[in-house]
């Protein structure tokens, strides 16, 4: 009996591998479209249960190409991201499969990571419109998608286009990783083996979703860019992106509930730091761009609209009173006696 189960479990799992090659074979034959750099771009509204909705907004398209060069009055641009909302309710999940490796996960998962203060940690901070800065610093080692207590480890990070990542299954269960890019699945890897390793990467640009199939509480993201001018920040909000040439950026701020704001920053040849620090409110997105140099300061504000879903009041209806089964029948004979 024994013999005849693990025949079956292996007849199954190489099924399941033979069937994933396939799949990631006909995802590949279709590559998706290339950015053109003025498409529309689609900031993310958070939803009540933690997803997210497209709100239009447009401005130019995240940096496809990007060229090496010798920084000379680079700047730095630096700040801190901090919610001025009432933080969401965590999400909750409910570990239905794999009790003895799974029961180690959460049951409830934050879906915005901030101190005492209100300061956003996990948000990313990058320049989306650079094509030319300094190179990337040498790795010191190879990014690791790591699944672990049926959870993806780490939650956020930024890799290089690519960029050959390591994806790890330190589970005692299968594990089966989906990563999509916008509507494209880009892989799709069955792990169902304790120890198991796989490597890839990621050709394109831009927020990579990642998913788990055996396991649906499983998420995560991976940031993909061409440039090395961006960061998540640490726990207390805070982010640094230096060597920045001199010149008019977009500065980008994403976090997985709030979706994304863009803001307009400028470096000027030989400033010392231009300080953004961002900050959502309920109504709205402010943020305090800084500029420091050697001698002088110069302070701004701008507030940027958020976008705010339109509520509908539900029009009251009067209850119409029941009248009893018996009561309607007496009433109704009465009518038919007044007729004759």
């Amino acid at each position: 009996m024994s013999r005849f189960l693990a025949t079956s479990i292996a007849v199954a799992c190489l099924f399941l591998a033979s069937s994933d090659v396939r799949l990631v074979a006909q995802e590949a034959a279709v590559p998706p479209p290339a950015d053109t750099g003025s498409d529309e771009f689609q900031v993310a509204a958070a939803q009540p249960d933690g997803s997210q909705a497209g709100s239009s907004r447009r401005r130019r398209g995240r940096a496809t190409t990007y060229k090496v060069v010798e920084v000379k009055d680079g700047g730095v641009v630096t700040g801190t991201v901090q919610y001025k909302g009432v933080v969401p309710k965590p999400r909750k999940i409910q570990i239905v499969k794999d009790h003895e490796t799974c029961k180690q996960h959460p049951v409830e998962v934050p879906l915005m990571r901030v101190d005492a203060e209100h300061r956003v940690g996990e948000a990313v901070v990058y320049l989306a419109d650079i094509s030319a800065g300094k190179d990337w610093p040498k790795a010191e080692a190879i990014p690791v998608i790591d699944q672990k207590t049926c959870e993806f480890h780490p939650h956020i990070q930024v890799v290089r286009t690519k960029q050959p990542v390591e994806i790890l299954n330190s589970d005692p269960v299968a594990h089966n990783i989906n990563a999509s890019q916008r509507i494209f699945t880009l892989f799709n890897i069955l792990q169902p083996q304790q120890g198991m390793k796989a490597t890839q990467q990621f050709e394109r640009p831009g927020l990579v979703n990642l998913k788990c199939n055996v396991h649906d509480w499983m998420q995560a993201y991976v940031h993909v860019a061409v440039h090395p001018y961006i960061v998540v920040t640490g726990d207390d909000g805070s982010y640094r992106l230096e060597g920045v040439p001199p010149g008019t950026y977009q500065l980008g701020i994403w976090q997985e509930y709030l979706g994304e704001q863009i803001f307009d920053v400028e470096v000027k040849p030989g400033e010392e730091a231009v300080s953004v620090n961002v900050a959502w409110e309920a109504e709205r997105f402010v943020g305090e761009v800084k500029v420091e140099s050697g001698k002088k300061k110069v302070e701004s504000r701008k507030k940027v609209k958020a976008v705010k879903k339109k509520v509908t009041p539900k029009k009251k209806t009067t209850a119409k009173a029941k009248v009893p089964a018996k009561k309607k029948s007496a009433t109704k004979a009465k009518g038919m006696k007044k007729r004759h």
